[in-house]
């Protein structure tokens, strides 16, 4: 470093202190403005001022934006207008160095949803430094939550704009004669206590806050668990009754008091029922409450038997999924052959033995089987044929019906051959049930002999014709097997023409507009064909021979009379 001897009078010290500066600054190399860092004129939360260099040259101002997910925002800065965009940052250009500029921004900016984006500052000035300078602003989101109140009273603060992740502090205040009966949010949108008066509220979305508020009087609510929707049960509470179909029933009676609940059974048909767990029970109702009424379902079963003989258990009701020990006594001169259910919703762990287990989960009935010791039984079951529908069989010149899935037949020991006959069952609605082989001969053997018969379901398809349908061959009406196909391709004679095919009901034609097309039967339905007249066009030259000129004469075509 260079030293500098000054030579002269004697100085003040002021004058010495000043002249020091100088000859320090004059030694200092100068600092260009490229090898200066890149810094912030301004970011967001406040604004400085770097040092001055000499000279002035453009420089350039961003700003950049953080917070907003791709919506429209906007800088205005002074003498330069005002320019927009979606995007992270605005730059202004062609500015002058080492000069200040005052700027705003766009807020706050709404985004739909009761959600806003408030700048975290909004305007302020921004000094030029350097040729490329830089304003930082944050958007941190905003959301409306609405306040209201349900019932007499009002609630504190209104409803208004929460920044997101803030804690607010929330009051509800009844009215003389009503009571806070807690707080309801939608949203995203909690409270620390949604049974205190006084309680704070987190703001993480938009949403509504409700202070519900009721009368004085204790409200107790009854709700049901176990029963399906929609079914109608009772509570009658110190003897007012109340019905619903719905999971509550609720009752109001002023102060604190004991009181009495009794629950009746739910009956559903005349095979099912509810039990509640809780049918008579006292409590005492100090405040709101809620009782829960658990439900269980029960089951009628019905016991009976075929041929002699007696059962341990009785038809009566029994819980869902009961196991029940059962055993069936022949008579003297029978003997056990198996049980028969009715319904799969009866589970005997072994059929053909005679003390077992019955495992309940539905009503029905269950048949114990016993066989003469000098006879031969023959048991005829179905399949195929819908649960509830009557079905008939005839065995040798016996005959008998039922619409449970088996019928039973003794026969004397010395008969060694039977014939079993099964009818078409037709319940109407254009669907049938019709036996694979309606006629068996069946081997009885010494003791018990088994026979199922099939059945399949058909359909009746109708075949129509729509138009002119002279000469068409095709289908007649008539019965076909579920699920079958059908090759539509009809005789149309050449003077109509296809037009498409027209179907209803369970009928799935795979192309109305070919003629050569194929049918689903999958239920009743009809099939019809529509057709069109051809019409011709075409000249017919009749010329006369032998009449004096001037003379009328008539030609016929077609029913149609031609003068000349």
């Amino acid at each position: 470093m260079r030293k500098v001897q000054l030579k002269g009078a004697k100085m003040a010290s002021g004058r010495r202190l000043l002249l020091v500066l100088i000859i320090l600054t004059l030694l200092t190399p100068p600092v260009l403005p490229s090898q200066l860092p890149r810094r912030a004129v301004n970011s967001g939360s406040g604004s400085f001022s770097a040092f001055a260099q000499n000279g002035s040259a453009p420089a350039s101002l961003t700003f950049e934006q953080s917070g907003l997910p791709g919506y429209q925002w906007s800088v205005t800065l002074s003498g330069y207008g005002t320019q927009s965009s979606s995007g992270s940052t605005i730059t202004f250009t062609n500015l002058s160095q080492y000069s200040s500029y005052d700027w705003s921004v766009s807020s706050p900016v709404y985004a739909g949803n009761a959600t806003r984006y408030v700048a975290s500052q909004a305007s302020g000035s921004a000094y030029l430094s350097y040729s490329s300078n830089y304003v930082y602003v944050s958007y941190p989101p905003q959301y409306y939550v609405g306040f209201s109140v349900s019932g007499a009273g009002s609630v504190s603060p209104g409803s208004a704009w929460f920044s997101s992740g803030s804690s607010v502090s929330i009051t509800a205040y009844p009215s003389n004669g009503s009571v806070f009966a807690g707080w309801t949010t939608t949203g995203n949108l909690t409270v620390s206590d949604s049974y205190s008066a006084s309680t704070t509220l987190y703001v993480g979305g938009y949403g509504s806050v409700v202070a519900n508020l009721r009368n004085e009087s204790v409200g107790v609510t009854f709700e049901e668990v176990g029963l399906s929707a929609n079914t109608a049960w009772q509570v009658v509470l110190d003897g007012q009754a109340t019905n619903s179909s719905s999971s509550l029933i609720t009752f109001s009676f002023n102060g604190s008091s004991s009181v009495f609940a009794y629950v009746p059974d739910v009956m559903v048909g005349n095979h099912t029922r509810y039990i509640p767990v809780q049918q008579n029970f006292s409590f005492t109702a100090s405040s709101n409450t809620t009782v829960q009424i658990d439900f269980r379902p029960e089951y009628y079963v019905s016991f009976s038997v075929n041929g002699s003989g007696v059962v341990s258990a009785n038809s009566s009701w029994y819980g869902g999924g009961a196991s029940v020990d059962i055993a069936a006594v022949p008579s003297q001169g029978y003997r056990f052959v198996e049980w028969l259910s009715s319904s799969p919703a009866l589970s005997v762990a072994d059929s053909y033995s005679n003390g077992t287990t019955l495992t309940v989960n539905g009503f029905g009935s269950l048949v114990a089987v016993f066989q003469g010791t000098s006879q031969k039984t023959l048991i005829v079951s179905e399949a195929g044929i819908p649960q509830g529908y009557t079905w008939s069989v005839a065995v040798n010149n016996e005959t008998g019906s039922t619409t449970n899935g088996t019928m039973i037949f003794d026969f004397p020991q010395n008969m060694s051959l039977a014939t079993v006959y099964v009818r078409s069952l037709q319940p109407g609605n254009g669907t049938r049930y019709v036996a694979l082989n309606q006629s068996v001969s069946v081997a009885l053997s010494s003791s018990v002999t088994a026979v199922r018969m099939a059945f399949r379901p058909q359909y009746f398809v109708s075949f129509e014709c729509a138009g002119d349908c002279s000469g068409v061959i095709w289908y007649s009406s008539g019965w076909f097997a579920a699920n079958s196909t059908l090759h539509l391709g009809p005789y149309i004679p050449p003077s109509l023409r296809f037009e498409r095919w027209n179907s209803s009901g369970s009928i799935e034609i795979n192309n109305a507009t070919t003629q050569a097309a194929t049918a689903s039967i999958n239920g009743p339905g009809v099939i019809t064909l529509v057709t069109a007249t051809v019409t011709r066009t075409g000249v017919v030259q009749v010329t006369e021979e032998g009449l004096v000129n001037g003379t009328l004469w008539s030609v016929g075509i077609d029913n149609s009379t031609y003068y000349y």
